[in-house]
């Protein structure tokens, strides 16, 4: 069941990907947890807005075993897992990614730029 939308590029757009998300998940039968699916899709939503510039796909699917979530942005410069201190108030989105996704990666963005993906797999 794919789902894709193109988001502005604006604070608010990453709020909208998890409230897309939500409703993805709810008439899905995918059966993980709801909450580190919105907060991974809510990472991959703001650093494709704050670092990439631009939001200008986000797209899921899911299924009874695997989420799917992508985010494109118009730069060609891929994330960085960070190993930041205790202290730091931003730069663990990528090591939350990294650590809580079954997989992720990017790849070429399909208007230019790139795409950062998950997956959740139950």
């Amino acid at each position: 069941m794919p789902d894709e939308v193109r988001l502005c590029t604006e604070p608010h757009s990453a709020r909208e990907a998890r409230q897309i998300l939500r409703q993805v998940l709810a008439r899905s039968d995918w059966h993980g947890d709801p909450e580190t699916a919105v907060l991974l899709a809510s990472e991959l939503a703001t650093n494709a807005i704050r670092h990439g510039g631009s939001l200008t796909h986000f797209d899921i699917s899911a299924s009874s075993d695997c989420l799917h979530v992508e985010a494109s942005d118009l730069v060609l410069e891929g994330p960085q897992v960070l190993d930041v201190g205790p202290t730091a108030t931003s730069g663990r989105g990528m090591a939350l990614v990294e650590s809580l996704a079954s997989s992720w990666g990017v790849s070429p963005g399909k208007d230019q730029g790139k795409t950062v993906w998950f997956e959740l797999l139950v």
